[in-house]
């Protein structure tokens, strides 16, 4: 890669870091370009160059972050398939208290869903393959059902998540749960 290449990339990850610290800090409300730019130690310019619109810039936030959780999944490849399913399963529940600015940027994207349809389906997309992920390996663990349980583990993990956010649950508790329905 030349050095006006990573000078790119990393303007660019910069800039998404920046989105994703403002998002988690003061919502998504306040997204613009200043306040990006701010954030990431950038221009606005920079922004317009890279993303165009407010839109567009949401967007590649959101595809970057399914990325990242897609790849930080990914490293798990040589676990063997019980833990890997608790991996995909309950990622958001293992350490909830560090992870709560990342938490705080999920569920801001999942409120943008009602608002840009894009947003939604990159969302619906990143669920699926968390689901199919889960049916397959719950396959090879000899469930009857895999589908069905995928979606009921994920669903489930997903409220426990909104529990322990709001201070009703702690993590243990909610991970003692979700254990308790996991083959």
């Amino acid at each position: 890669m030349t050095t006006s290449g990573r000078i790119e990339r990393d303007s660019r990850t910069a800039i998404l870091h920046g989105l994703f610290a403002l998002i988690a800090e003061r919502g998504m409300d306040a997204v613009s370009f200043r306040n990006v730019a701010g954030r990431a130690g950038v221009s606005v310019g920079r922004i317009q160059h890279h993303f165009g619109s407010r839109d567009a810039l949401l967007r590649a936030g959101c595809r970057a972050m399914c990325d990242a959780a897609r790849e930080a999944y990914e490293a798990t490849a040589a676990a063997e398939p019980g833990a890997r399913l608790v991996e995909v399963v309950a990622h958001p529940l293992s350490s909830a208290a560090e992870r709560a600015p990342g938490l705080r940027v999920w569920y801001a994207y999942v409120a943008e869903c009602t608002r840009d349809p894009d947003i939604a389906t990159l969302l619906a997309d990143a669920k699926r393959g968390q689901e199919d992920e889960a049916a397959r390996l719950l396959a090879q663990l000899g469930d009857d059902a895999p589908r069905s349980t995928a979606r009921e583990l994920i669903g489930l993990s997903d409220g426990l998540v909104i529990r322990v956010l709001i201070g009703d649950l702690d993590e243990s508790e909610a991970m003692d749960l979700l254990r308790t329905h996991l083959p």
